[in-house]
């Protein structure tokens, strides 16, 4: 139970200090940029509300780390199930395209959306 914990701590910290696109440290005094994504009907995020995830991609070796919204948050309210967070207006669009590009994958695949 306690590496769990400390696994959850870990990608808190990561998720509020590392860029969830380019992986660079973000110092405490500089803009963030975030997003929302919302994720396929059949996919229930409910265990983990509230929590730091990492996504894999499948066209890319990246690893992202998202925040799974609540069901009372703003980002939910706005429709969104996924929050990520960038360093910069280019590191967020390169994320976007690239989420994109999964649902294009998952739509090939017959995976609802």
């Amino acid at each position: 139970m306690k590496k769990n914990l400390r696994k959850a701590e870990q990608l808190k910290r990561r998720f509020l200090t590392t860029c969830g696109w380019c992986g660079q440290t973000i110092p405490e005094d500089v803009e963030v940029f975030g997003s929302g994504a919302k994720v396929r009907s059949d996919f229930d995020l409910s265990p983990h509300e509230g929590q730091i995830i990492e996504i894999a991609l499948t066209r890319s070796p990246k690893l992202l780390l998202a925040a799974v919204a609540t069901r009372d948050s703003e980002a939910k309210k706005q429709g969104n199930d996924l929050v990520f967070m960038t360093c910069s207006d280019q590191c967020g669009k390169d994320l976007k395209m690239a989420m994109e590009q999964e649902v294009e994958i998952g739509n090939q695949f017959g995976y609802p959306q």
